[in-house]
């Protein structure tokens, strides 16, 4: 045993880890045995020769990002795993080059991957900053050639490099900070959809019908309807109308096109796929594709959308396809100053998980912010997750899907600000490091756990996780590591390398404006565009940085510290930038950067602005009246303890008095959330619990022509329980009202003259309710006395004529109950009459006739037979014409309240609002029923004149006269 190589750290996965299979499938690392085959980063199986299982200590792996989230929530979208400390994981460290001079000698600093020997007597591979010193004399071709042997060996500017876990520690700040985590794309494919059209259509289909069928169900889960092969349309969006139809043209189906009704002069249609025999959803390749492949999450029609796992492992093609759709429907792209990103947003979670996984899949970078419901005013929202898709490593995976949509300004999107081109064209590279997803993380010690070490019988095998994490073979021994990890380049021309400060070609290289068959760095690109300075020889090329210059300008000696040849400068005049409308310094801080200016909160008409910083100090509204400082809370709070005189004490900056009193509180904008003047004129102290602070003040529920006010926690307070003190105002919660009830009520007589009832309070005056009972009771609600011969109750709101006794009454409630059962207890003490679920639970004596026990008294209940029962009816879903909606499924359908005799219905939905508010459009051609939020829209706009000739306010669809007169 001796003369086999020592195998190195063991490593392994915690046991809630699941992997990949050679067939795509994923199983928890638990269940390995030898033998299985596992995924490698290219997509080839790896065979399992070994599985361990121990105790060691643990690292937690997670990705840090910038993600936009709700306080309460954990960011959506980020990889999370537990590792030990010695698995050999994979990741990219940027190549920094800095070339300095310092004491007559030119040093050139570049990281590169070196070895060490650490503490615990283990020599270690990890990038450090490697320095070589030069004479100042030296040839600008010697340091040149230098420079392109460090970098010649970089993958697209950066050192790709495997070290365990533990080692990246000892990394500096600087080359830690620059080091990523790299995830690997999926390269297996298993096609699923061209299988299914293969056994549908009974024919081996050709390609064209598979990118129909990708493009459909891409669009489908963005503008498709739950209840089949409907899609949400813009009338005057040619393009995707046109691809629409022709991928229903391939599959054997038809679009017809319709414009939403009630949309006059609006773009709103609705698009139908059918059959060669006009069927919708019957015999449809798309519906039945839906329900077999899981696009429905149940499998049937009307289910929730989802996006199946299959799609993680499908073809590539349709993978890209499939976004295609997706971004054809809900995704729109942009192309800000030369970086191109695709946005989509979804609400739905289902479909938030499969646009995840299949941008991942494919390699692409993925950026998921959160918007909360109701986050926008004026705006129904639900919770709402925002995908940002990057082309990362991958470019020509991005390329290729933003080629198959559709629509023009997603293929080729708008242009934002001055966008660059960039060096070569898209290519396809054959190297796996190249095209993997790079992530930022950070690791912590989560103490010692049992983890599960995978030894691959190929020691330079890997395998992937569950979040396309790339492992090493468990206690691989150095020398089968690989003694250069990077996949170098072959570079061999000049043409490969920056023309000036000579590094290796990377996606980020760029074509020199000025010498069109030479390129340059992206650094040398930023340098160029400040000091517009470079020296004139062929062999050097340099470009001064701007210290450089300043320095040349003060001696008047434009020469080259390199080469000392002359640097020609671009004396060419610059554009003269537009004079700004304001001016740019605060008005508060006199600051003259920040990345967003405001106008003043308390003169908006003002050029003058405040700066970001200054907004969120201006929250507790205190300024000085005339060098207009803020002051944050601190502040606030260090001049209340100053004040001695009143309220108005010194200003700091410019001893003038500062108002304590002035608050000007927050409005929300459609654009921003800016700040609004506001001089309260009431008491800010509460009129129940006497707080002098609060979040916010309301007026009295009871009596809002009142000065006083109430503090946020009494007004919550009283609009759960409507009970107050009618002397000292103290509002009492719920549960104490409750407590009140049980005692007696007394009478007095206040000073109006008139008398109320209550109870007693704590200062002696008369508690009384206010409003408690909110429902609007009529005529017909209203209980008149009587004499139930079945309950013996006295109130009730209907009697009746008992049936087979016209002497004796009963109340409405035996009625119906009656009525649902037809059984009564025979005991003449007792006349119980079961409710329908109790008859369920009930004895039966004799089925023939009728006959039950009671469950009150154990007595003998009879049945009338001869009766016909009311039987609870279960509505179901119907499809029909709602005269406010249009077409859409609903429960319930009812004739128009306002016009019993029209034939036409509105859905339950559009039935309640009407009954709630009362508030509708009076043009029948919209038909238009308010909810609560539309009327709080309308409630803020002008009043118009009625055919009528009544005022009334503006419909918010078709802006016509309305029901709503206030």
């Amino acid at each position: 045993m001796n003369g086999e190589p020592r195998a190195g750290p063991l490593g392994g996965l915690g046991e809630d880890c699941r992997v990949f299979l050679a067939d795509g499938t994923l199983t928890s690392v638990r269940e390995l045995m030898e033998g299985d085959l596992l995924l490698s980063a290219d997509g080839k199986p790896s065979e399992v020769k070994d599985v361990k299982r121990y105790k060691t200590k643990c690292m937690k792996v997670v990705q840090t990002s910038m993600h936009s989230t709700a306080p309460a929530l954990k960011p959506f979208g980020l990889m999370e795993i537990i590792l030990s400390e010695d698995q050999e994981v994979l990741l990219k460290t940027k190549q920094r080059i800095k070339t300095m001079s310092k004491s007559n000698k030119r040093i050139i600093e570049i990281s590169e991957l070196r070895e060490k020997l650490v503490k615990d007597v283990r020599i270690v591979s990890f990038v450090q900053t490697g320095s070589r010193s030069f004479p100042e004399r030296t040839d600008i071709k010697i340091l040149k050639d230098y420079i392109k042997r460090k970098t010649m060996t970089s993958t697209d500017g950066h050192i790709v490099w495997s070290c365990l876990l533990r080692d990246v520690a000892y990394l500096n700040k600087e080359l830690r900070n620059s080091t990523k985590l790299l995830l690997s794309p999926i390269s297996l494919e298993v096609p699923v959809l061209r299988r299914w059209l293969n056994t549908y259509f009974g024919y081996d289909v050709e390609m064209e019908k598979v990118k129909a069928m990708s493009w459909l169900l891409g669009f489908w889960i963005g503008d498709g309807h739950k209840r089949g092969a409907t899609f949400s349309l813009h009338s005057e969006d040619h393009d995707v109308n046109g691809m629409l139809g022709r991928c229903a043209e391939l599959l054997d189906m038809k679009l017809t096109i319709k414009k939403r009704q009630g949309d006059d002069g609006g773009f709103k249609a609705e698009g139908v796929l059918h059959t060669l025999d006009g069927n919708w959803n019957k015999n449809s390749p798309l519906v039945t594709c839906l329900k077999d492949l899981k696009f429905y999450e149940n499998g049937q029609r009307d289910g929730l959308k989802s996006i199946p796992l299959s799609m993680r492992l499908e073809s590539r093609m349709v993978r890209e396809i499939f976004m295609a759709g997706l971004i054809d429907s809900d995704g729109c792209v942009y192309n800000d100053h030369g970086t191109v990103k695709i946005k989509i947003p979804t609400a739905f979670a289902l479909i938030r998980d499969g646009i995840l996984f299949i941008g991942r899949s494919l390699g692409l970078s993925v950026s998921v912010s959160f918007e909360p419901e109701r986050q926008r005013e004026l705006f129904c929202q639900h919770d709402t997750w925002i995908f940002h898709l990057f082309p990362g490593s991958n470019r020509a995976v991005f390329t290729s899907i933003l080629g198959e949509c559709s629509c023009e300004r997603k293929r080729n999107p708008v242009k934002l600000g001055p966008c660059r081109i960039p060096l070569a064209p898209v290519t396809e590279t054959d190297s796996s490091v190249s095209n993997m997803i790079s992530i930022a993380f950070e690791s912590s010690s989560c103490g010692e756990a049992n983890v599960i070490a995978v030894h691959l019988k190929d020691p330079l095998g890997t395998f992937l996780t569950e979040q396309q994490l790339v492992c090493y073979s468990a206690g691989r021994d150095e020398k089968f590591r690989p003694s250069t990890p990077t996949e170098g380049a072959l570079l061999g021309d000049d043409k490969n390398f920056c023309f000036s400060c000579s590094r290796a070609v990377n996606s980020k290289f760029e074509i020199v404006p000025f010498a069109r068959r030479s390129s340059w760095c992206e650094n040398c690109r930023k340098r160029y565009a400040v000091t517009k300075a470079i020296c004139i020889n062929s062999e050097c090329r340099m470009i001064p940085s701007e210290n450089e210059m300043k320095q040349m300008a003060d001696s008047k000696d434009f020469s080259c510290s390199y080469c000392r040849s002359k640097v020609e400068v671009n004396m060419q005049k610059r554009e003269p930038e537009p004079e700004p409308k304001f001016t740019r310094s605060c008005k508060s801080c006199c600051r003259r950067k920040t990345s967003r200016w405001l106008k003043l909160p308390w003169d908006k008409t003002s050029p003058e602005r405040i700066c970001r910083l200054c907004l969120h100090k201006f929250r507790t509204g205190t300024r000085c009246l005339n060098c207009s400082k803020l002051f944050g809370i601190q502040e606030c709070n260090e001049l209340m303890k100053q004040a001695t005189v009143g309220n108005c004490i010194p200003c700091p900056r410019c001893k003038k008095p500062v108002n304590l009193i002035e608050r000007e509180e927050f409005t929300k904008d459609s654009s921003a959330q800016e700040l609004a003047k506001f001089n309260p004129t009431f008491q800010t102290k509460c009129l129940s619990c006497h707080e002098s602070e609060t979040t916010q003040w309301y007026k009295l529920p009871w009596d809002d022509s009142k000065f006083d006010r109430l503090c946020a926690k009494c007004y919550k307070r009283f609009s759960a329980s409507k009970v107050r003190c009618y002397d000292c105002s103290k509002i009492y919660s719920k549960v104490l009202a409750e407590k009140m009830y049980r005692g007696t009520k007394v009478s007095r007589t206040v000073s109006d003259g008139t008398t109320i009832q209550g109870y007693v309070c704590d200062c002696g005056g008369i508690i009384n309710e206010y409003c408690r009972d909110t429902t609007k009771k009529t005529e017909r609600d209203k209980s008149t006395a009587g004499s139930c011969y079945i309950c013996k109750t006295s109130r009730s709101t209907c009697w009746r004529k008992i049936p087979w006794d016209s002497n004796m009454e009963w109340c409405s409630t035996c009625r119906s109950r009656y009525n649902g059962t037809a059984i009564i207890c025979t005991n003449g003490s007792c006349l119980k009459i079961p409710l329908q679920n109790e008859l369920k639970i009930m004895r039966v004596l004799d089925t023939e006739n009728g006959l039950y026990e009671c469950l009150k008294c154990g007595s003998v209940a009879k049945k009338d037979c001869s009766k016909n029962c009311r039987v609870s009816k279960k509505l179901q879903v119907s499809t029909r014409v709602c005269h406010c909606c249009g077409l859409v499924d609903s429960k319930r359908w009812c004739r128009l309240p306002w016009d019993k005799s029209s034939s036409t219905e509105i859905c339950g939905t559009c039935y309640t609002a009407f009954r709630n508010y009362k508030a509708r459009c009076l043009n029948d051609d919209c038909g238009k029923i308010f909810g609560k939020r539309d009327i709080d829209k309308m409630s803020e706009t002008r009043m118009i004149v009625g055919p009528d000739g009544q005022s009334s306010r503006a419909c918010i669809k078709c802006k016509g006269a309305t029901t709503m007169t206030r």
